[in-house]
């Protein structure tokens, strides 16, 4: 396989463009246009401009089958997704027509975004090819992560959404109000309307309005939650399962898209099951790529969403993390962004399927920093979150004092002897009944082996649970 090029295309800052306005149609167009590149647009164009006959099909589907098996091929698609372009090509002039075909592409539909790409001889191995590959990729988006055009002077008006380019168009509103936008703002209002997988999951459904629509259908009402999921070291693990030769990297890379995407679906399609047609869909998939995503949902949704998920995640030695921030749907998406990154780095620091969480009272917070581990046990491994959630739930069927609840938060930051104090003071004046829930939540003791009380934790969540 001397002969062989790879081709790799990786998307420069995705988050960054989709969630640079602030306006959910925006945002949902920012999403829908990155998911047609990675879905159709960079796949259609190994057919579109001619470089031979290759592995997809009519419907633009990888075919799973190597190269090596078909000796007219003169292309293979490892994978795709994720921002993420892999292929093999016999020939290089090929490869490198194909990766400045994929950032014009990345130009033109998107506006501002960017991709960097790079070829590859075929040296040694599959294994010493690829790593040799990425390893280019990331010393090319280094060598070019210079700041972004920004502009302030008083000669031209900048963008009214994203604020980041001059503002190119003028739109007027029925009621005689106005507002300018970026080049790249329009792409995604043009795109705002068509939510990129709503589709797939109920196509009778229609998208929310904006945050604020997705708000009301919460309880307890206006708030939402952001809720960031991201595939454990998956690098680590593609070098291990992936090394051995093309076919079997395409195979797990892409074993663990599918499994993400429709993990995602599958939950989101949960939430919607009982709705009538033309109702509006409680979900808004901000983002799903190769091994993430980022979903806002209504605040009492979370809990449903993060079991489905769970349950649709079966790959053996891979974990997942999750990062979700509970706040009133006014809190900036970008903060939503900024605390669900820092929770998710706060899961990650122990193997296995895990959460963090942060419920925002403020409208500034200073998240995970300032947390005092002995007042929490976040993060959660994720079945003991899940496990939570049963529990309050039957605390609520069971009529459990919603004060009294609260009142575990304030005892959860006093002294270690004084909270004990107060603890046991709160039994006392709870029924039978409702001692006996207290007592179960708390079976190993107020405070853990390691000194710590998720006290607090109980009574964050309980306005999130629902009986």
């Amino acid at each position: 396989m001397s002969d062989y090029y790879l081709a790799i295309v990786d998307a420069d800052k995705i988050q960054e463009y989709v969630f640079g306005p602030h306006q959910l149609k925006l945002i949902r167009g920012g999403s829908a246009v990155q998911r047609e590149l990675n879905h159709t647009l960079l796949l259609r164009a190994f057919v579109k401009d001619n470089y031979g006959a290759g592995n997809l099909d009519g419907d633009l589907q990888i075919v799973e089958q190597p190269l090596e098996g078909f000796p007219t091929h003169l292309w293979e698609v490892i994978y795709a997704g994720g921002g993420n372009v892999v292929a093999l090509f016999r020939d290089g002039g090929a490869a490198r027509r194909y990766c400045a075909d994929a950032e014009r592409l990345f130009r033109s539909r998107t506006g501002c975004a960017s991709a960097t790409t790079t070829v590859a001889a075929w040296t040694q191995n599959w294994a010493t090819t690829l790593s040799r590959a990425q390893s280019l990729v990331q010393s090319r988006k280094a060598a070019r992560s210079l700041p972004e055009f920004s502009c302030g002077a008083p000669y031209w008006r900048t963008c009214d959404f994203c604020g980041l380019a001059p503002a190119a168009h003028r739109r007027r509103d029925p009621e005689g109000g106005e507002d300018f936008g970026c080049v790249a703002c329009e792409l995604r209002r043009a795109n705002g309307q068509r939510p990129p997988y709503l589709k797939e999951i109920r196509g009778d459904l229609k998208p929310p309005r904006d945050f604020e629509a997705l708000a009301a259908l919460s309880k307890p009402e206006n708030y939402l939650a952001l809720t960031y999921i991201d595939v454990d070291g998956l690098s680590r693990f593609l070098q291990e399962k992936g090394a051995a030769s093309p076919s079997s990297y395409r195979a797990w890379s892409n074993t663990v898209r599918h499994t993400v995407e429709n993990g995602v679906l599958t939950a989101c399609g949960l939430l919607s099951a009982c709705l009538e047609p033309d109702a509006t869909a409680p979900f808004e998939i901000l983002l799903l790529g190769g091994d993430d995503a980022i979903v806002m949902l209504p605040a009492h949704q979370v809990f449903r969403f993060l079991d489905a998920f769970t349950r649709n995640f079966t790959i053996a030695g891979l974990s997942f993390s999750v990062g979700v921030v509970w706040a009133h749907h006014h809190f900036p998406i970008s903060q939503f962004l900024e605390l669900a990154k820092e929770l998710l780095r706060s899961a990650k620091r122990e193997p296995g399927n895990r959460v963090d969480y942060l419920v925002v009272t403020e409208a500034m917070t200073a998240g995970v920093k300032a947390r005092d581990p002995r007042r929490t046990r976040k993060p959660y491994v994720m079945n003991e979150f899940l496990e939570m959630r049963e529990r309050l739930s039957v605390w609520r069927q069971q009529q459990f004092p919603s004060n009294k609840v609260r009142a575990l938060y304030r005892i959860a930051f006093e002294e270690r002897e004084q909270a004990t104090l107060d603890y046991c003071f709160l039994l006392s004046r709870l029924s039978e009944k409702h001692r006996g829930l207290l007592i179960n939540q708390f079976a190993g003791g107020f405070w853990d082996r390691l000194e710590r009380t998720g006290a607090a934790d109980v009574a964050e969540l309980w306005d999130f649970v629902e009986a």
